[in-house]
């Protein structure tokens, strides 16, 4: 189980003519009644006794179109088993759903599909996407193809066109990964499809495809990305370069090597990654603002007590990156909320008391310290798995950590909104401070 290649197809009840199926203008079977045989032969050649063909059939066409086709599919040579399903008409809703049932029941998990709806749900079309959707979700089914046999187009010499309709399923596929990643954050779908994408264009081309390169780097970004932010990996967050990379890379796909209807779901995604910029603090607040829109509640508390002490580490010309620098912050402001007294500070704290006494007499700090503070039980709480703990005896419901999580945020971006215009504090310890003039940029 989990390999088989399965042609699924619909016989329907009329009374079929003699043509000659076209596939992609070159590929050519003539003087057959059936596109079922045509595709056969066009498409299953090398099927092996472990693959199956599928044919649905109402009792109608069971019995008038079924020993003929079965005859017809025997002489293709192909060593497939061969099975004809029964189904119901489809002439109610109660019928569609049992039709919906009885197909996805004949597949096994991993199967690889082509799908032929020539003759198929004629009365709701949909339902064929809505087929292949579900059965890819529920039983991780790969769609290889979907066709359509245009008997009616056929041209003066009895050629009928074989319509590829493969791109309607990948669209499917893409829209389903880019409202995953616009609603819930999350681009694993987006990369797993541009990776699979570029794989094979880049097989094809034997590795010459710059598109194909453009996006599998969008992919590695993108991925990158749902890292970053789920395991609050901060500095590599505030660098951005995964984020500029995408903005880059996403310039380079441009008509006509992207089909007009991905366009829009391309544009989405550079959408969604816009509004972080290349090394700068500031990343940290747009992806709390992420977290927060995505419900990664755990992540955004981090990221918004971290993302403080960076603001205020860059503020006050410390290195954010550095262990030392961060405690000072994080101390400072929780010897300023416990009130503690000089010879209660920890040696760290006591050996930079100059620059400790002027955080504390900044008037940021003080609208942002009792917030921090707040953040550091919501943070021990959560951590902890809401078991009581000696710092809150009072676990907090799902519900209120992610209140403290937005209120908490939009406080900080309140107080921090004009932080831009403010005059650094002077004599900071570092020498080689990095002040924030130019740092805020316009949302």
């Amino acid at each position: 189980m989990g390999n088989r290649r399965v042609f699924i197809t619909f016989l329907g009840i009329s009374t079929y003519s003699m043509c000659n199926y076209i596939l992609d203008t070159k590929h050519k079977v003539t003087k057959v009644q059936f596109v079922q045989e045509a595709l056969v032969r066009l498409l299953c050649r090398d099927y092996c006794e472990t693959d199956r063909i599928f044919v649905f059939l109402t009792k109608e066409a069971r019995s008038k179109n079924w020993p003929v086709l079965i005859e017809r599919l025997g002489q293709t040579g192909i060593e497939a088993g061969i099975e004809g399903v029964s189904i119901p008409d489809g002439s109610s809703e109660e019928g569609l759903w049992q039709i919906f049932s009885i197909v996805v029941k004949q597949f096994e998990r991993g199967d690889r599909v082509i799908f032929d709806i020539t003759h198929g749900f004629r009365s709701l079309p949909m339902l064929c996407m809505v087929l292949l959707q579900y059965a890819r979700m529920m039983k991780e089914i790969e769609i290889e193809g979907i066709y359509y046999g245009a008997f009616d187009a056929r041209d003066g010499s009895n050629n009928a066109p074989i319509f590829d309709l493969t791109s309607f399923a990948t669209l499917l596929e893409w829209t389903s990964a880019v409202q995953e990643f616009v609603r819930h954050g999350n681009p694993t779908g987006i990369a797993e499809l541009l990776f699979s994408e570029a794989k094979v264009r880049l097989a094809t081309s034997k590795g010459n495809d710059d598109e194909a390169k453009i996006w599998r780097d969008i992919g590695k970004s993108l991925d990158s990305i749902g890292w970053q932010i789920t395991t609050c990996r901060g500095a590599e967050i505030v660098k951005g370069k995964s984020f500029a990379n995408i903005g880059q890379r996403l310039g380079g796909c441009e008509e006509p090597d992207v089909p007009p209807l991905f366009r829009p779901l391309l544009d989405r995604i550079k959408e969604k990654t816009g509004s972080f910029a290349h090394d700068d603090v500031e990343n940290c607040l747009e992806a709390v603002r992420w977290c927060i829109t995505h419900g990664l509640v755990q992540q955004g508390l981090t990221m918004l007590q971290e993302g403080i002490i960076t603001i205020l580490a860059e503020m006050f010309g410390l290195d954010w990156g550095k262990l030392k620098d961060r405690e000072l912050i994080s101390g400072a402001i929780h010897v300023k909320n416990k009130n503690s007294s000089l010879d209660k500070w920890d040696n760290a704290l006591q050996e930079r008391v100059g620059l400790v006494k002027r955080i504390h007499a900044d008037a940021l700090v003080e609208k942002l310290a009792p917030i921090f503070d707040q953040l550091s039980k919501a943070r021990n709480d959560i951590n902890h798995g809401g078991v009581l703990t000696e710092v809150d005896k009072r676990a907090r419901g799902a519900e209120k950590l992610s209140k403290t999580l937005a209120d908490s945020f939009r406080d900080v971006e309140n107080i921090l909104g004009d932080v831009a215009e403010r005059d650094l504090p002077e004599n900071t310890e570092d020498s080689g401070e990095r002040a924030l003039n130019g740092r805020g940029r316009s949302k």
